[in-house]
């Protein structure tokens, strides 16, 4: 069974498919990954915007013993759920393309295109802020001391773990910065874009 139209799930305006139509059964799975795809962007600005707005702010108000027990456990939850949304964000979105037969150098000649790779580029750079914070950031944030250590040597530790959590907490803004961008192109791109 052929569906004419079906198209609007994830084809492009100069796309094709719509001369071929498509199956019932390709219908279903795009539909699975446009809503798999949802889902996992809601997850990864939900819970960006739940540690940058609600959690951090929080923390600055309570103890700093108490904070940093609180930050690591909380940390180390929100590292692997942005991880593995963002990682399903991008499979669905790349399979989406290719499903369609969107995903060829033609698409980037169009305005549709480009804001396909304003998505890719903004894809790459949550990435590589993930990375920072996961590898570079948040094992400075553990204070590690050996039992001869002396008083000045916890002081410096706790400078380095305090400067890691100013650094960290400006990532992560960035991070919802860019999330929010890339929800706001997304979103656009399901009404026929921005412009």
């Amino acid at each position: 069974m052929l569906i004419r139209g079906a198209d609007s799930l994830a084809c492009p305006p100069f796309c094709n498919s719509a001369d071929k139509g498509y199956t019932l059964n390709l219908v279903v799975y795009l539909m699975g990954l446009k809503i798999i795809h949802i889902l996992a962007v809601a997850v990864y600005f939900g819970s960006t915007f739940f540690m940058d707005l609600l959690l951090l702010p929080a923390l600055n108000r309570i103890p700093p013993a108490q904070a940093a027990i609180v930050s690591q456990q909380v940390g180390e939850t929100f590292a692997v759920l942005a991880w593995v949304s963002l990682g399903i964000i991008i499979v669905s979105g790349v399979l989406r393309l290719y499903v369609t037969g969107t995903l060829t150098p033609e698409l980037f000649l169009h305005p549709y295109g480009w804001w396909i790779g304003a998505l890719m580029f903004l894809a790459l750079l949550l990435a590589i802020n993930g990375l920072i914070m996961t590898i570079w950031i948040r094992p400075r944030m553990k204070v590690v001391l050996s039992t001869r250590a002396t008083e000045a040597d916890l002081k410096v530790k706790q400078t380095e773990a305090m400067a890691a959590v100013t650094t960290l907490n400006r990532l992560v803004r960035l991070n919802l910065i860019i999330a929010g961008l890339a929800l706001i192109i997304g979103a656009s791109l399901s009404f026929g874009g921005l412009f």
